[in-house]
């Protein structure tokens, strides 16, 4: 059987899905899409720059899949594909990576998803994490932007001890929980950088975010190609969100938290 997407037809499989197929459908997209994988380590920042680009973006210039939010949302439901998902989230909860076949499968579909409802630019948080998530995005042949951030190991780990008082997420202030996120990103996910960086070295961005919230997002906004009048109106509405940010007017308010030397010296990090 055969549906189709905005005009294009598409394979509708109802096999389990394998990794040897993982972003295959994607592939009928690649004259028309661009995908933007956002990588780093955990409480390098990428939760608080998807957010500021989604509030001062229009969603017809970028869209920002949140993988965590997916799997969370699709283990709900009551096929197959949420089924292994929900298996999954004991895993992500305790901070290893969930198996590559139904996050792959659930990110093709919400791809998918959001270009039938116009999107043609797609942000990908937490999603390309392992060698094969990264080579199967590099064989569908969508062209991409990987934006790399970068933080001392010491900055991560107090950032996620406030979002954890912030946000109410015991798991961000176990210790133990959070180096285990941080191996598993070095084990796993630091060799997918090269993958990306050596596949299309151009499209390569290395921002790092022991800086101003501000300029952090600034440099992100360049390396989606904004300039001149256009990057003039996107750093008003930039200013305009931080403001609100500050006043504690939406539900991220810590930004890129900033540790003092005193919290620094406080934590013992082995």
């Amino acid at each position: 059987m055969r549906v189709c997407i905005r005009g294009i037809p598409v394979e509708n499989k109802n096999s389990q899905y394998h990794t040897s197929v993982m972003l295959n459908k994607l592939r009928q997209f690649k004259q028309v899409l661009k995908l933007i994988p956002l990588i780093a380590q955990p409480g390098a920042g990428k939760g608080t720059l998807g957010g500021n680009l989604t509030a001062i973006l229009d969603p017809g210039e970028i869209q920002v899949i949140v993988m965590s939010k997916i799997i969370e949302e699709r283990s709900k439901a009551f096929d197959d594909l949420g089924r292994r998902l929900a298996q999954q989230k004991n895993k992500s909860d305790a901070g290893d990576l969930a198996d590559d076949g139904p996050v792959m499968e659930a990110l093709e579909e919400r791809i998918i998803q959001l270009y039938d409802g116009g999107a043609q630019r797609i942000m990908l948080d937490g999603s390309i994490r392992t060698t094969p998530q990264a080579k199967a995005l590099i064989a569908s042949e969508v062209p991409f932007t990987t934006i790399h951030l970068v933080c001392g190991n010491e900055v991560a780990i107090e950032r996620i001890k406030c979002r954890a008082e912030k946000e109410k997420r015991p798991d961000d202030a176990n210790i133990n929980i959070i180096m285990g996120r941080i191996k598993t990103y070095q084990d796993k996910t630091t060799p997918v950088l090269k993958l990306l960086r050596d596949h299309n070295p151009r499209e390569y961005h290395t921002i790092i975010t022991d800086g101003e919230e501000r300029t952090i997002t600034i440099r992100a906004l360049r390396a989606l190609g904004y300039t001149g009048e256009e990057m003039q109106r996107i750093c008003s509405k930039l200013d305009a969100h931080l403001a609100h940010k500050k006043m504690g007017k939406t539900n991220r308010s810590h930004g890129f938290y900033q540790p003092t030397a005193e919290k620094l010296g406080e934590l013992a990090i082995t």
